[in-house]
């Protein structure tokens, strides 16, 4: 007949009768009919066994834990890696457009200033340009002033030595007209008294 027997030597519990062997390294003797209450050092035993079964759950608790705290530092450590490398490619986008801005601004002022030069020599020009038709124009009329001064000046001198010289023509003319006939008439004068005193007669 079977039943639930149990070792005494190490408190296993195995299934029998005391009239069979049990299995190794049990022996007919240790086994017992009916199972007794736990012995202090089974007691021991079962303690030192949790202690055993504790200390490998704890070993695997902490190398789980360390293979997790690893796994976590590793992805933090590429998470800022990342982050870093974001950081340091928007800085360069940053710089680039900087510098893109500054070349911009840079291309603008020379623009500006090439304009500004282009309008100063143009403005420049044209003042040159006015200037030089104002002297030209200004020269020009001067001239036709002065010509026709002169020619005005040299008319009213010609007309005025025209005019001496009618004058003084006919002043001489008349001077020569009246003095030839008062030289006439006084010489005709003088002979007709002449000739009256002489003769008695007066031939006029």
């Amino acid at each position: 007949m079977h039943q639930k027997a149990k070792c005494l030597a190490c408190g296993d519990i195995t299934i029998g009768n005391r009239w069979n062997f049990a299995p190794l390294p049990h022996s007919p003797a240790t086994i017992s009919r009916r199972v007794k209450p736990p012995s202090a050092r089974f007691q021991a035993d079962k303690l030192a066994l949790y202690f055993v079964y504790v200390k490998e759950v704890l070993v695997v608790v902490v190398v789980v834990v360390v293979v997790v705290v690893v796994v976590v530092v590793k992805v933090v450590v590429e998470l800022v890696v990342a982050v870093i490398i974001v950081v340091v490619i928007v800085v360069e986008l940053v710089v680039v457009v900087i510098i893109v801005v500054v070349i911009v601004v840079v291309i603008v002022v020379i623009v500006i200033i090439v304009v500004v030069i282009v309008v100063v020599i143009v403005v420049v020009v044209i003042v040159v340009i006015v200037c030089v038709v104002v002297i030209v124009v200004v020269v020009v009329v001067v001239l036709i002033v002065a010509v026709v001064v002169v020619v005005v000046v040299v008319v009213v001198v010609v007309v005025v030595v025209v005019v001496v010289v009618v004058v003084v023509v006919i002043v001489v003319a008349t001077f020569l007209f009246y003095f030839f006939w008062v030289g006439i008439y006084t010489t005709v004068l003088f002979s007709g008294q002449s000739l009256r005193g002489s003769k008695g007669t007066f031939i006029d």
